[in-house]
Order: structure tokens, then C-alpha cells, then sequence
């Protein structure tokens, strides 16, 4: 109690999560995605949304479809949903929240277009 963090009731957070960095993608059918832990930064209490959608054979980002494929997970999934169709591909955005804040999936835009993981 009483220091100099965003939640003195929380002893498992300390800060806001800043933007996730570090992501990686690998592996076909299950995908396996994964990005820095910001535990050491903002407090080991940090939990990760994932959100995911589809990335048509023209380079088109529709964050608009994208969907929450993990809530308040650790840092990293393994996306087991079979592959996009032929020409196609899925882009994936993770953004860190505790009880300080939800973190940003990169921009405002991303943010209030892309729907809330629950």
C-alpha cells in the first residue's frame, strides 16, 4: 500500500501495458503465436487478448472481422483453426491488460474497430 504504482490493492501490477512487441508466428495447423512478456515491466499480474482476421490475397486488413481468439491468456496461443483459404492468410494483434488498463493493439483506429475480447 501506499506506492508509487497504478493500483496499490493489486501487488501484481505496477503499470498500464504498453503496446505488445516481439510477436512471432510459426508453424502451420496449430499456429503457434507468441510475443514478449511485459510481466517485468508492468507487473507479473498481465494477462494478453489475442485478436485475429483475415488477410485476403490482396493485402486487405479488415480489423472490422476480426475476432478474439484468446482472453487474458499468457503470452502466447496456438491457434488450432484450419488455414485461410488459398492466396489468404490471418493477421494476429495482442495487447496486455491488469487491473491498471487495457493496453493498445497499435493505433486508436485498431482499437475501436477491432472487436472487445470479453
Amino acid at each position: 500500500m501506499g506506492g508509487n504504482d497504478c493500483n496499490d490493492a493489486d501487488a501484481l501490477v505496477w503499470f498500464t501495458p504498453q503496446e505488445v512487441t516481439g510477436v512471432l508466428v510459426s508453424g502451420a495447423v496449430p499456429t503457434d503465436i507468441s510475443w514478449d512478456d511485459q510481466g517485468a515491466a508492468v507487473g507479473p499480474g498481465t494477462t494478453y487478448d489475442l485478436a485475429s482476421g483475415p488477410l485476403d490475397s490482396s493485402g486487405t486488413l479488415d480489423f472490422g472481422a476480426g475476432v478474439c481468439v484468446q482472453t487474458a491468456g499468457g503470452p502466447g496461443f496456438s491457434d488450432a483453426r484450419s488455414d485461410p483459404s488459398i492466396g489468404g492468410a490471418y493477421w494476429y494483434l495482442a495487447r496486455g491488460r491488469n487491473s491498471c488498463g487495457i493496453g493498445t493493439y497499435g493505433t486508436s483506429g485498431r482499437d475501436t474497430s477491432i472487436p472487445a475480447c470479453p
